[in-house]
């Protein structure tokens, strides 16, 4: 059959861009939550012991230090300090803690670079506010294939790439799920399970601190081992105190779509518009959420790199979400071909910077992508940047 009718059927798995074989670091692991840690920290034991390095070698973490602080002196510091934060804010979450420590025991480290790695989303969601991702959720209405898709193109420091993992966890008396993750953690921040539940975590840009909670990526990695519909998930983050703001894109198998935005004291639902889309990158859209949301006119620190200390903190946000608006809302029915050009597109003037979806700046870059079908339970990943790699099937069956 000629590709063009096989697109238009919206047969993702003949689409060029799509490879049916996975290859990019796959793991599987299964079984008691610690057994699944140490299963995960044995396969990445060499890429878990350099974490350390790679932190004491990051160049935005230089720029809101001051140089007269060593960022090796920062960095045993903090570990000496997260072994009390992390088994505190952990404590009702029996089944991360579990799988921390077996991460630990797996890799051969201390527990304490296991535990900064897990809290580092934390630590990072103030200091550039820059962090961000793209997150669209897609109605059956609108899909060419009449059901919900969610994508997702994950950006942040580009030295933090080669500890992306694909992840699937099968938990002794849970349920089975998909995820992108990083080596040294237990959570994900995007994922699907078996029951067709997708989820998808993107800062939200809070002027509230941070507080000792438990990081969102956990909620999320429990969020995909418990429940099977978007109500049960929204439920259960509503009940859950927030460390830092966020961005959660919820979708199950028949097509219940909504974003859940949140900081430390507040939250607010969002839904489809009537386009048929909710478009997600870090700036809070709901009117409850306005009164904790950086302001439009704010600017950069001085201390960004690349000139961005001129730019307002929204503008790559705000041109994101209405170029994505634009290019999915010139067609009635979103194709396949439409999905992979707006993950790839490098904004009108094809600069490949920063107000574009597949974002290019010299250390901080679109790392990760995903596009998953939660009616089918099948995940599209992606390791790298979506205008230069393919993308890998992976399913239940």
């Amino acid at each position: 059959m000629p590709l063009i009718k096989l697109l238009r059927k919206g047969t993702i798995d003949s689409h060029e861009k799509v490879l049916t074989s996975p290859y990019f670091e796959k793991l599987v692991c299964s079984g008691k939550h610690y057994d699944m840690g140490l299963q995960q920290g044995k396969r990445f034991k060499r890429k878990i012991s350099r974490n350390e390095k790679i932190l004491a070698e990051t160049e935005l973490f230089r720029k809101f230090v001051p140089s007269f602080i060593p960022l090796p002196f920062l960095l045993h510091a903090a570990k000496k300090i997260l072994p009390v934060f992390i088994p505190s804010v952990l404590s009702g979450e029996k089944d991360i803690f579990s799988r921390l420590n077996g991460i630990a025991d797996g890799a051969g480290v201390d527990r304490e670079l296991i535990f900064l790695t897990q809290a580092l989303e934390i630590i990072l969601d103030h200091i550039p506010y820059h962090a961000g991702c793209t997150t669209v959720a897609i109605t059956p209405g609108r899909f060419i294939d009449k059901e919900p898709v969610i994508i997702r193109n994950f950006d942040f420091l580009d030295n933090f790439r080669v500890f992306n993992i694909i992840r699937r966890s099968n938990p002794l008396g849970g349920i089975p799920s998909l995820e992108l993750s990083f080596t040294s953690i237990a959570g994900s921040h995007t994922g699907i399970n078996r029951e067709g539940l997708a989820l998808s975590y993107n800062y939200g840009y809070s002027k509230e601190p941070q507080q000792a909670r438990v990081p969102l990526t956990c909620h999320v990695q429990s969020a995909l081992e418990k429940f099977r519909t978007t109500q049960q998930a929204v439920n259960f983050f509503l009940n859950k105190p927030f460390s830092a703001g966020a961005i959660l894109t919820i979708c199950d198998a028949e097509g219940n779509l909504v974003t859940l935005e949140g900081s430390p004291t507040k939250k607010a639902l969002r839904y489809p518009d009537n386009n048929g889309l909710i478009i997600n990158t870090n700036r809070f859209m709901t009117d409850e959420m306005q009164s904790v949301n950086i302001p439009d006119e704010a600017l950069f620190d001085k201390n960004m790199p690349y000139g961005l200390d001129k730019v307002r903190i929204h503008e790559s946000n705000e041109q994101r979400a209405k170029t994505i608006n634009r290019e999915f809302n010139k067609t009635k029915n979103i194709s396949v071909d439409t999905i992979f050009k707006v993950l790839s597109h490098h904004g009108d003037d094809n600069n490949a910077f920063d107000n574009c979806a597949c974002r290019h700046l010299p250390i901080f870059q679109t790392i990760a992508s995903a596009v998953m079908f939660p009616k089918r339970r099948t995940a599209y990943f992606l390791v790298g940047s979506p205008c230069r790699k393919k993308y890998h099937k992976y399913n239940f069956r």
